[in-house]
């Protein structure tokens, strides 16, 4: 039997907390959070 593979997209405008244009463009400080944020909710939501 074959590895399954799941792969899951994600996008930050429709995140909680994510409210601010600075959030999801690529340079900003805060797109470093937001990113952080996001990958701690979608490990919460596998896990």
């Amino acid at each position: 039997m074959k590895d399954l593979k799941i792969y899951l997209e994600v996008d930050m405008e429709g995140i909680s907390n994510i409210t601010y244009l600075k959030q999801i463009i690529p340079g900003y400080q805060e797109w470093e959070k937001a990113r952080e944020h996001m990958t701690k909710g979608l490990i919460r939501w596998i896990i």
